[in-house]
């Protein structure tokens, strides 16, 4: 990775309130923060981008968290990916 090559985080959770205290907590230059508002809006941006890092809310409507970990998981591009659960 380049020096001027930025880290994609993926943060995905149905709050919106929730999403921008996660960003105001991790925001960083050399991070490329994404958001996605559901574990289906998650699964698009996987085919747009790799992420080093995925923080997924466990309880969304719909697919919730964990059932969008083993999605990803079982995609052998993200099966190296660092996967943080949390729930409120």
């Amino acid at each position: 990775m380049g020096a001027k090559e930025k880290v994609n985080i993926l943060l995905v959770d149905d709050r919106p309130e929730n999403l921008l205290a996660l960003e105001a907590i991790i925001e960083r230059d050399n991070y490329h923060l994404v958001k996605a508002f559901s574990g289906e809006e998650a699964l698009k941006y996987l085919l747009k981008y790799e992420f080093a890092v995925i923080l997924l809310d466990v309880q969304m409507p719909g697919i919730d968290g964990i059932e969008t970990a083993k999605i990803i998981k079982a995609r052998e591009k993200q099966k190296y990916s660092t996967f943080i659960h949390y729930s409120q």
